[in-house]
C-alpha cells in the first residue's frame, strides 16, 4: 500500500492513532466524522477529518505518517497548530520508544524496526 505501511490495514491503524491523540488533544473544536479517502497517486489512504467550531465548519486531510495533506483555505491557524503539535508529539515519544543503537562512523544514533 504505501510507504509508511505495508497494506491498507496498516494505513487505517496509522491514521486511527493519530486520529485518537488529535481528537483527544483538541478541545477547543468539535471532530465531527471522519473519512477514509483512496489517495491513487500515492497509493494510500488518507483520512478526512471535519471539524466544527460554533457554525462553522473545517476539513483537513491527513495522510498515514500524520502530515497534513490538505486541507480548506480556511482553517484557523490554531487549528492547524494544534494537529501538527499533537502529531509531533506522538512521533517524538514513539521514536524514543525504538532500540537505538550506535554505528561507529560518528555516534550518531541509527533506529532500528523492532
Amino acid at each position: 500500500m504505501s510507504k509508511f505501511a505495508p497494506d491498507k490495514d496498516g494505513d487505517i491503524e496509522l491514521l486511527d492513532l493519530f486520529t485518537d491523540v488529535i481528537e483527544n488533544s483538541i478541545s477547543n473544536y468539535a471532530l465531527d466524522r471522519v473519512e477514509d479517502l483512496y489517495d491513487e497517486d500515492d497509493d494510500m489512504i488518507l483520512r478526512a477529518l471535519y471539524w466544527s467550531r460554533g457554525n462553522k465548519n473545517y476539513i483537513i486531510v491527513i495522510n498515514p505518517m500524520g502530515q497534513i495533506k490538505t486541507l480548506d483555505a480556511k482553517v484557523p491557524r490554531d487549528l492547524m497548530l494544534q494537529i501538527h503539535n499533537e502529531v509531533t508529539t506522538l512521533i517524538i515519544e514513539v521514536s524514543d520508544m525504538l532500540p537505538c543503537v550506535r554505528d561507529d562512523s560518528d555516534d550518531a544514533p541509527v533506529y532500528k524496526n523492532p
